[in-house]
């Protein structure tokens, strides 16, 4: 049996335990206390300087904060959000993807700004992967998105060359977006590296109803009333017309539409009006900044088709 005395000192013993643990609690509360407060002072100030366009500033204090609290993929998301303002797109991209190894369950907007960041990286694999989880995430919230999210998937099927599955985005997209003019371009010249150029025609066509001075619109159907090979789609009024506006449109500073209306005069045998125009497209083309090496292929170009006018032969792609 114990003693009083060892009673007393067992007592005191477990009393002595007791103090330690409290005080070590209370010491752990106090110092998770300070992170917390120290974490969201970095956080909110990187906030302050985000909504101030201060994306460098913005960086360092989020970065303050996920060195205090790692655990927190917000903080990682924000300096990828950082990064992708000041255009660098690996960098947010890296960031982006160490908030998703802390949280895979990332909101719409983080899929879509990988996917986004990628797609300017010419990853068109990466591109497809983020934005198809980000289909999957797209709430009522963010559904005005929808018609970007369907355009980022085009263009990079487009670039993969698969293009039924860019032509499926891309009518998508302007089912969504009937005015989107840079879709319907991209989704005729899907038809037409397919062969179907009267598909393409009929695209070109319903662009220019919405956006009638389309550069774009105005130039491709120009260029395929006046070059089709095949003599049912063709049509040299037409193209003339739109081969005109189109010079119009640029008030003559543009080679590449000096060159259409110079195909399009010929479909129609005003061969002097012809060579004139190829004369003036080469004309331009010599006094532009274009990069020489894309300057020389383009002369090479213009010249045939200058040949084949003063010989009275229309250009047939």
């Amino acid at each position: 049996m114990l003693t009083q005395l060892s009673k007393i000192k067992l007592l005191l013993y477990l009393l002595l335990i007791c103090f330690y643990a409290i005080t070590n609690i209370s010491c752990s509360g106090d110092k998770k206390s300070i992170e917390d407060i120290e974490f969201k002072k970095h956080y909110d100030l990187g906030s302050k300087y985000y909504k101030e366009r201060k994306y460098q500033e913005a960086i360092k204090e989020f970065e303050q904060a996920a060195n205090i609290n790692p655990k927190i993929a917000d903080s990682y998301f924000k300096i990828g959000r950082s990064y992708n303002r000041l255009l660098k797109y690996e960098e947010s991209i890296k960031s982006y993807e160490k908030g998703l190894q802390i949280n895979p369950d990332a909101p719409f907007r983080v899929f879509f700004y990988l996917g986004s960041n990628n797609f300017k990286l010419q990853k068109y694999d990466e591109t497809i992967n983020y934005i198809k989880k980000a289909q999957e995430l797209m709430t009522e919230e963010n559904s005005n998105s929808e018609y970007s999210v369907n355009f980022l998937l085009a263009n990079s099927y487009y670039y993969k060359k698969d293009y039924d599955n860019a032509i499926r985005h891309f009518n998508h997209v302007l089912d969504l977006k009937p005015d989107y003019e840079l879709a319907y371009f991209l989704l005729s010249e899907s038809h037409i590296i397919k062969g179907n150029n009267a598909e393409a025609i009929q695209i070109l066509e319903k662009g220019l109803k919405q956006s009638p001075n389309s550069l774009y619109l105005l130039q491709s159907l120009s260029w395929l009333l006046s070059t089709s090979s095949s003599d049912q789609l063709r049509d040299g009024q037409r193209a003339v017309i739109l081969g005109e506006r189109a010079v119009d449109f640029t008030e003559g500073k543009n080679h590449n539409c000096w060159d259409i209306l110079a195909a399009a005069y010929a479909e129609v045998a005003q061969y002097d009006n012809a060579l004139k125009s190829e004369e003036k497209a080469i004309n331009v083309l010599t006094n532009s900044s274009i990069p020489a090496t894309l300057n020389d292929s383009l002369l090479v170009e213009y010249k045939e088709r200058l040949s084949s006018y003063k010989a009275k032969k229309p250009w047939r792609e």
